[in-house]
């Protein structure tokens, strides 16, 4: 008779541990689904957020386009003519031309005097 107590006892055990099998699979599975959720949430939050960034970025360089004027007169060669031109980081205006010579002397804007760089 003991015998057949140790057989249901080993029945029951393998029972019980193919339910904690399932369990800790289906939990595992949750698990990863749950956080799945989490990640995609929070990529979906980073992408509207830049979309947000960029739109105003370019709403700060369109209000800057306009109010930044480049003066008609280059301040290095005193003239007016038509050609390319360049913003400086300080907000002056030069032709490409004239602002190159004046950068490979001095790293300077010749307007303010404000450091530049390399060009």
């Amino acid at each position: 008779m003991s015998y057949n107590f140790i057989e249901e006892d080993e029945c029951t055990m393998n029972i019980r541990s193919g339910l904690l099998a399932i369990y800790l699979i289906i939990s595992a599975f949750l698990g990863y689904f749950i956080f799945t959720i989490f990640i995609i949430l929070y990529c979906w939050q980073q992408k509207v957020k830049n979309q947000e960034n960029s739109e105003e970025v370019k709403n700060i360089l369109n209000k800057y386009k306009t109010e930044i004027p480049i003066a008609e007169v280059c301040g290095i060669c005193l003239e007016n003519e038509g050609g390319e031109s360049v913003v400086l980081r300080c907000g002056h205006g030069f032709h490409s031309k004239c602002i190159e010579g004046w950068l490979e002397i001095k790293k300077l804007c010749p307007m303010c005097r404000s450091e530049q760089g390399s060009f």
